[in-house]
């Protein structure tokens, strides 16, 4: 659908949010994202560009590669349950979880600092207070520099009710829209 000057409402922030983002701001004369709980959303190299043309080729060509390429694209994935487990002497001497679960936490929040252009007070609504991995990991599809356009806003007050013009939050402020966008687990 055309969004070219319309008022677009996006509600929430999983996968599916992050992914949309950026393509509606692009249209769209304003945006507002509604943001319930903040998502650890990690940089991944190449994410959405096609396939280079060697791997193409292989995949083509060699039975069995496409499954071995995947498996290898994901393979980094299996070494993740060091993140979960919790560490208590590190927690006793000041750490949140454990020293490599800290590590990335550290580590997303410089890109989460990076990709706003340091906005504190952006910075402060976007950073998560659970441990990486806690949740389904995000992938970032330039999410965090759309939300620096000057048409695009983050609100992070709860959802009130839908009103007959778009959406009463908490706060009492009734923001209007001329489509809303709903990320699937966030209705």
């Amino acid at each position: 659908s055309d969004l070219t000057g319309k008022r677009v409402a996006v509600v929430g922030n999983g996968s599916t949010g992050v992914q949309l983002l950026e393509q509606v701001a692009n249209q769209a004369a304003h945006v507002s994202v509604f943001q319930r709980t903040p998502q650890w959303i990690s940089p991944r190299d190449k994410y959405g560009a096609p396939m280079d043309p060697e791997v193409t080729w292989l995949c083509d060509n060699f039975p069995g590669f496409w499954n071995w390429w995947r498996y290898m694209a994901i393979a980094g994935l299996f070494g993740t349950h060091g993140f979960i487990l919790p560490d208590e002497e590190w927690v006793a001497k000041g750490g949140k979880w454990n020293a490599m679960s800290d590590q990335l936490r550290a580590d997303l929040t410089a890109y989460i600092r990076a990709q706003t252009g340091g906005d504190e007070e952006l910075i402060a609504k976007l950073v998560p207070d659970y441990a990486p991995f806690s949740r389904r990991p995000v992938v970032d599809n330039n999410w965090y520099k759309t939300l620096t356009r000057d048409h695009v806003e983050l609100v992070t007050d709860p959802i009130e009710s839908f009103t007959p013009d778009g959406i009463r939050t908490a706060d009492g402020t009734e923001r209007p829209f001329d489509i809303v966008i709903t990320d699937r687990k966030s209705t």
